[in-house]
């Protein structure tokens, strides 16, 4: 896996922390907890939530999803059904990469 994909990886489990974060969790804390600038979360957090889901990349990786991974909450709902179709959260992850590897 290249380092294009790591890093989507990265951004799409702290995406995923942003979309999932209770009320009492700011941006500013998952920014110091990960140290990237808000700026830069709220930038991704716009990529996947408004052009992700209409891109060649995610069509692609779309075919090998079931109907129940829908596209209103990426990249969360990605995600979860990576991590429920494995043993564990890592299996999960290493699950997501291969299909983002697939989608470039």
């Amino acid at each position: 896996m290249g380092r294009r994909v790591y890093w989507r990886c990265v951004v799409l489990i702290a995406i995923s922390l942003v979309q999932q974060r209770s009320e009492s969790q700011s941006i500013g804390q998952l920014s110091r907890l990960i140290g990237i600038s808000r700026k830069t979360i709220m930038r991704w957090f716009d990529y996947f939530t408004q052009v992700f889901g209409q891109s060649s990349e995610w069509l692609r990786i779309r075919g090998f999803l079931p109907a129940t991974v829908s596209n209103d909450s990426l990249p969360v709902n990605f995600l979860e059904y990576c991590i429920m179709q494995s043993q564990d959260a890592l299996s999960g992850l290493v699950m997501c990469c291969r299909l983002l590897g697939r989608g470039s």
